[in-house]
């Protein structure tokens, strides 16, 4: 009783953890997308890429970036702890924006030598990814107990401040990237990184002991340390032999292998948990984490178009003119971020006061809902691709912006929600690890966002490719209704 009374009173309070955790990830985001805002006009106009290649290798990297979280949780759950393994994700992320922009430098003299360092430095982004982005998510878990009621806010707090980061890295790094040269944006990326670590170690004493040591250690053997080497050796060398494979040719082929690996992994991953669960509600909780993971994946497929083809879509038929200023291509996706920090104290708000009165959505219906908008956010694009094939002439910005709010709707309705539900859904020991398996999810998704944007083509009906996205995205809200007594049952008192 004397804790409900607690809760009850602070119950819009946050710990001040959040708030350093906030900062922190502000600042890393900063520099992923200031990166991610610049690297496929990088591909096209510096190293000469197809539109093509350029889509399918900027999904490589993104799906490399969700996949590597489960390698980085495992570890960070039994041998190093969520805060040890922040710190080297970071320092990782920080040196692979400086070599990045050293590539695209050099690049401008000796092309062949600026592409194969940048997928080393491509490498190094990613393992640092791979430590630093399920850890920091758990850590944020960790500050709330299980059924904390303020746990769905606090991390749609946490996710403005995602935001707010990649909001403002495209005015400063975009704008250097596309009017001065692209090294300059990749240098402000590094020091966007290097500025989240000072911040990190600064206030670090607001969080406690939360993530010092591994939630399910494992035992301080010989044995244990060489498995550690071996996990950490292979992960390495299966992430660069795949990404030096893309310079000699050769890198599709080894994709597709590792889309079948990493979803066999995923099954089994499942399958080992549920099967070491007594309890059968524990088992069809892990159930309702696949399910989430699968309609993340699918709402990821579409929704990273926008580093692609929506990207190559804005820079060549949108009117980007005003006020005699060429607004650069990389501004637009500010768009997003923008609007989910406008909405997500909103949001925040709304999903606090219907908790308050009972009628709070469940996470089922809030990812139909989620996926509806997406749906929605592509109408805008499939009217605008008419427009052009019918008038032959650029399009208003107001199709391109419209296209993000929806998404970016769609966006608080998922991604936040499922970073909560994570947290609450998974055994205490495993948390980090489906951690991992959540961005693992947005892994597959983007290696399919990259194989779907390879249809992209100028000249074309792009008003058929923009409708793919609307009828794939409504099929599955449909499904998600039809399942969800199913799912509901599966939650129990998980809300």
């Amino acid at each position: 009783m004397v804790e409900e009374q607690m809760v009850t009173q602070d119950e819009q309070k946050h710990p001040k953890g959040l708030y350093v955790l906030f900062i922190t990830e502000m600042w890393e985001r900063f520099s992923y997308y200031a990166m991610r805002g610049i690297f496929v006009l990088f591909l096209v106009k510096v190293l000469l890429f197809q539109d093509a290649k350029a889509s399918q290798l900027y999904g490589v990297f993104t799906g490399f970036v969700y996949l590597m979280p489960i390698l980085g949780g495992y570890i960070a759950d039994r041998y190093w702890g969520q805060r040890k393994a922040i710190v080297i994700g970071g320092i990782l992320m920080a040196l692979g924006q400086f070599a990045l922009a050293f590539a695209a430098f050099i690049s401008q003299t000796v092309p062949n030598y600026g592409e194969l360092f940048m997928y080393l430095a491509l490498g190094t982004l990613i393992l640092g990814g791979g430590f630093f982005k399920p850890n920091i998510s758990t850590i944020v878990g960790s500050l709330y107990s299980k059924n904390d009621p303020r746990k769905d806010a606090g991390f749609t707090i946490f996710y403005m401040g995602i935001n707010l980061g990649a909001f403002i890295c495209n005015f400063i790094a975009g704008t250097l990237g596309e009017k001065v040269g692209f090294h300059w944006g990749f240098l402000t990326a590094g020091i966007g990184m290097v500025i989240s670590l000072v911040v990190f170690f600064m206030y670090k004493k607001h969080l406690g002991d939360v993530g010092m040591t591994p939630t399910h250690p494992a035992p301080d053997t010989p044995a244990e340390k060489k498995k550690l080497m071996y996990l950490i050796g292979g992960g390495v060398a299966v992430l660069y032999l795949i990404l030096i494979s893309w310079f000699f040719g050769f890198g599709e082929i080894m994709i597709k292998g590792l889309k079948i690996a990493a979803t066999v992994g995923c099954i089994a991953i499942f399958y080992s948990v549920i099967k070491s669960l007594k309890e059968v509600p524990a088992k069809n909780k892990i159930l309702v984490i696949a399910v989430l993971c699968l309609v993340k994946l699918s709402f990821i497929v579409f929704f990273e178009q926008a580093g692609s083809s929506l990207t190559l879509f804005t820079d060549r038929n949108t009117d980007r003119m005003l006020f005699g200023f060429l607004i650069p291509t990389s501004w637009f996706q500010s768009a997003n971020p923008f609007f989910i920090v406008l909405l997500a104290p909103l949001f925040s708000k709304i999903w606090m006061w219907l908790s308050r009165i009972k009628k709070n959505p469940r996470t089922p219906h809030k990812y139909a809902y989620g996926m509806i908008s997406l749906a929605v956010s592509f109408v805008f694009l499939v009217v605008a691709a008419k427009l052009i094939g019918t008038t032959g002439i650029k399009i208003s910005m107001f199709w391109i912006i419209s296209c993000y709010l929806f998404a970016t709707i769609g966006e608080l309705f998922i991604s936040p929600i499922g970073l909560s539900m994570i947290t609450k859904l998974s055994p205490d020991k495993f948390v980090g690890l489906f951690m991992g398996v959540w961005f693992g999810s947005i892994s597959m998704g983007s290696f399919l966002a990259g194989s779907f944007a390879t249809l992209y083509k100028e000249g074309t009906d792009l008003s058929s490719f923009f409708m793919i996205p609307v009828m794939t995205s409504l099929g599955v809200a449909i499904i998600l209704f039809i399942f969800t007594p199913k799912i509901k049952k599966w939650l129990g008192e998980v809300h």
